[in-house]
């Protein structure tokens, strides 16, 4: 897992290989490390992810939950086809903003942040 910040008030979170019961503990910890200060804008790049299971899916759903709770938000982007797969098949599309790539979910959050500010 990695993290960048590509922009003022937002951070890419890039994750690899597994993102299962035992990764999603991590991932959730630095989720909430990074929104623990205030609003951020949460970009989950899934490019290089290969298996995801309940516990993942899980885990993007509270992480989104509470990103927006705290005035952020939280949007996944370039999934895997693997896991581009399983999203279609749970419909977790209903849950969570899902984009194609970083660069669209960049442009989400400079949006988002233009209309908090105005």
């Amino acid at each position: 897992m990695s993290v960048s910040q590509p922009a003022q008030g937002s951070c890419v979170v890039s994750l690899s290989g597994d993102l299962d019961i035992e990764s999603s503990i991590e991932f959730s910890a630095k989720i909430d490390a990074l929104t623990a200060t205030g609003p951020v804008h949460v970009i989950v790049e899934l490019s290089g992810v290969r298996f995801i299971d309940s516990s993942g899916l899980n885990s993007l759903v509270v992480g989104a939950r509470e990103t927006e709770h705290r005035g952020g938000s939280f949007v996944v982007a370039a999934p895997s086809q693997y896991v581009a797969r399983v999203f279609e098949l749970v419909r977790i599309g209903e849950s969570l903003d899902i984009v194609g790539s970083v660069d669209e979910a960049l442009a989400l959050s400079t949006a988002a942040s233009e209309q908090v500010d105005s």
